[in-house]
């Protein structure tokens, strides 16, 4: 469709292509190392990881989208993603801040999540949560370029803001720390919101994710293995599937390759020190998008974790020695 396009007439179209898939499809973040974050995405997941948890992040998504004036017009998120689990009633509580930038759009997005953590034996866990979402959404106008005045809609020169509160749902079960399984929706509630003369809605996303681990190499001096997940997302009238595989070593490095299908090919790596972890992907699109200029996304996250485990519950028992 972007093919037939002069460049020039594209640059001036980005804001409103970039509103369009904002308004239609890709409402909440994208992130390619999401297999680091997964209560981001499932609240379900929230606390699972045994540790007090902080992480911050950003992605720079199709890198070099300017308009006509230069300014850059791609999408930007940073996140701040705060989760921890409370072992005495078998939860899992977190608190999720992103600030997004798309064209002349902003987006502060704070979202609660809550898991109810069920053992099932001593090697499998199965998770039940909630998440809270409150969304303020502004859009600058007087940043726009129209072809043609006359559209009270482009030719407004002020900022309007509106506001959206949402819930979310999700199921997370986890076997030792081999496989892993969720399904999750987030806007249930479908909340609309009106913004200068247009009505904006939160469109239901529903995600599935799944991973599993592959010893390679067991030994005292290294461990090689193989992580290996799947991430299935949709809006029912679109749907995006993504498939990633990384090699650990030590459980201290990692690196490998994502694909995103009908979108992007993407390499990651990271490391961990000290409960300090960093994580970096780059990933290249090879859609339409790139007609634009997009030099490509890249995304970065810092997070430390303070393991934590729960107390264990010493049993009494009867001896008739002590009578």
């Amino acid at each position: 469709m972007l093919k037939n396009i002069p460049m020039k007439k594209l640059i001036y179209l980005i804001p409103f292509l970039l509103m369009a898939v904002q308004s239609l499809a890709q409402q909440q973040p994208q992130f390619t190392q999401y297999m680091f974050h997964k209560s981001m995405l499932n609240p379900a997941a929230t606390g699972t990881m045994e540790a007090i948890c902080l992480d911050v992040g950003g992605r720079w998504q199709w890198v070099g989208m300017k308009d006509d004036s230069g300014r850059m017009v791609n999408p930007r998120n940073y996140f701040v993603n705060f989760e921890m689990p409370l072992y005495s009633i078998r939860s899992g509580l977190g608190v999720i801040v992103n600030y997004g930038q798309l064209g002349f759009e902003t987006n502060m997005d704070i979202k609660l999540n809550y898991a109810y953590h069920q053992p099932i034996g001593d090697n499998h866990k199965l998770s039940f949560g909630l998440s809270f979402e409150y969304l303020n959404k502004t859009i600058d106008f007087s940043q726009f370029s129209p072809f043609d005045t006359g559209d009270p809609l482009i030719d407004n020169q002020t900022k309007e803001s509106g506001s959206f509160i949402d819930v979310g749902a999700g199921i997370f079960y986890r076997f030792k720390d081999k496989f892993y399984a969720g399904v999750s929706a987030s806007q249930l509630l479908n909340s609309k919101s009106d913004i200068g003369n247009m009505e904006y809605n939160m469109v239901p996303h529903l995600y599935f994710m799944t991973g599993y681990d592959f010893t390679l190499k067991q030994s005292k001096k290294s461990n090689f293995v193989l992580s290996t997940g799947l991430l299935v997302k949709t809006i029912f009238s679109e749907t995006q599937l993504e498939l990633n595989a990384l090699l650990r070593y030590n459980n201290r490095y990692w690196g490998g390759l994502m694909y995103r299908l009908n979108d992007a090919v993407g390499i990651i790596a990271g490391m961990n020190m000290n409960n300090f972890s960093i994580g970096l992907s780059y990933d290249y699109s090879y859609s339409n998008i790139r007609l634009a200029d997009s030099k490509g996304s890249p995304e970065f996250f810092l997070r430390y974790c303070f393991p934590v485990k729960p107390k264990i519950k010493l049993k009494g028992y009867y001896n008739t020695r002590y009578l």
